[in-house]
């Protein structure tokens, strides 16, 4: 019985780490492509002011 339990609960935490390394991923790739745009609109602003 107490093996089938730790065997259940590496399962869930293996499931919550996939999971979470995903939201992880996403986050970080849409941060990185957001600052390249930020970047890009902030070097366009100011050659245009100089």
């Amino acid at each position: 019985m107490e093996k089938i339990k730790i065997n259940n609960f590496k399962r869930i935490l293996k499931k919550i780490f996939e999971y979470f390394y995903f939201i992880i991923f996403i986050l970080i790739r849409y941060l990185i492509f957001y600052k390249i745009i930020f970047n890009k609109n902030y070097y366009i602003n100011n050659t245009a002011y100089n």
